[in-house]
């Protein structure tokens, strides 16, 4: 069975969540538990096949983008969107900017079939 949050914000989507899985990671620290028996924490191949049938699902082409492309989409986007670097360093985990600047920081054009613009489309940003 599958239930959309239809909620106003990320944070209200993320309390929603930890409280329907509450019961579900009483002994795991992770953010994502399995939505199958036994409800354990799932790997980091699990959020990347989710993440790709989620982009595949949004039109993008999952043969040349994947998950970790997502990476670069969406702090390109908070650049784009004028989110600070510190902010944008202290979320993605990076100590320099340099990191960012040098792998991250994508432009993102106009048009249909460019992966950030389909990326923020999806999302409805």
């Amino acid at each position: 069975m599958q239930t959309t949050l239809a909620l106003s914000n990320d944070y209200s989507c993320l309390k929603e969540y930890l409280d329907r899985t509450a019961n579900m990671r009483q002994d795991h620290h992770k953010l994502l538990v399995s939505y199958q028996k036994p409800h354990k924490s799932i790997s980091k191949d699990t959020v990347a096949r989710w993440l790709k049938q989620e982009l595949k699902l949004a039109g993008i082409d999952t043969s040349t983008f994947g998950a970790h492309s997502t990476r670069a989409a969406s702090t390109s986007a908070a650049k784009a969107h004028n989110v600070s670097i510190t902010t944008i360093m202290k979320s993605a985990g990076w100590s320099s900017e340099s990191t960012f600047s040098k792998f991250y920081n994508k432009a993102i054009a106009g048009g249909k079939e460019n992966f950030g613009q389909k990326l923020l489309d999806a999302l409805h940003l």
